[in-house]
This record gives C-alpha cells, structure tokens and sequence, in this order.
C-alpha cells in the first residue's frame, strides 16, 4: 500500500488508562462539563432553538453540545 504518512507510537498502550481518564474528568468538571456514565442515548434531534434534545432510559434533556464517547469495543 502507498502509504504517504504513518504514524508510530512507541509508547502505545503505556498510559494508565484509569488514571487518564481520572485526570481528564476533574480537569473538565472544573469547566462544568457534565458527565453520563452508563446512560444509554436512544434518541436525539436538533431543536429550533438551536439546542439538541437528547432522550435516555432515564428522561430527556437538552444541551447547546454533544459528545458521545464509545470505549471501542
């Protein structure tokens, strides 16, 4: 394959994952960002308010942003 970059990590899979992701909650709670752990999203559409109205199992809600995250697997 002609590939014209390629980008090799010689430390992949060296970070504590545990402690990246503790780190990465405190720094973004202090910029009131609001985590959902195990909320599944069944639904969301844009409002005409320019807002996103994101439905869960356990009600509905609306934010200016969202950002799903997924582990990968």
């Amino acid at each position: 394959h002609n590939v014209p970059y390629l980008i090799h990590n010689a430390l992949e899979g060296s970070l504590h994952s545990g402690m990246l992701m503790d780190t990465f909650i405190k720094k973004l709670t202090t910029q009131n960002v609001h985590f959902l752990f195990g909320c599944p999203v069944t639904e969301w559409h844009a409002t005409d308010t320019n807002n996103i109205q994101v439905s869960t199992p356990r009600g509905a809600l609306q934010t200016k942003r969202l950002l799903f995250c997924t582990n990968a697997f």
